[in-house]
């Protein structure tokens, strides 16, 4: 397993308190969370795949399922901070196919 440490690491403090490091990935790391996600085709599986690769917090490396379980006002700082947009917002998500999500309700 690749060490998560790295020179290129930036900080970021989350909104529930935790310190989070995240480090500068690699094309194998992309491999790596592709292969956690279980491929590419899902890609808010795959950001979260590569949140837990790259960012330890508090010390403790994470798995895909730790990121599954954190609040999401920090899933979306990390989500924005591996992608390099900044702090995501929900705008930038987008649903599967045939959501009804912010459909309105039919009258």
């Amino acid at each position: 397993m690749t060490a998560r440490t790295d020179t290129d690491a930036r900080t970021v403090t989350l909104p529930g308190g935790r310190v989070a490091c995240i480090r500068k990935g690699k094309g194998r790391d992309l491999l790596q969370a592709a292969r956690m996600a279980g491929g590419a085709g899902d890609g808010m599986k795959l950001t979260m795949a590569i949140i837990a690769v790259l960012t330890v917090i508090d010390g403790r490396p994470l798995v895909i399922e730790d990121v599954e379980e954190m609040d999401m006002a920090d899933v979306m700082v990390l989500m924005g901070a591996v992608t390099g947009n900044g702090a995501s917002s929900l705008s930038s998500i987008s649903l599967p196919s045939g959501s009804t999500e912010g459909s309105p309700t039919p009258s």
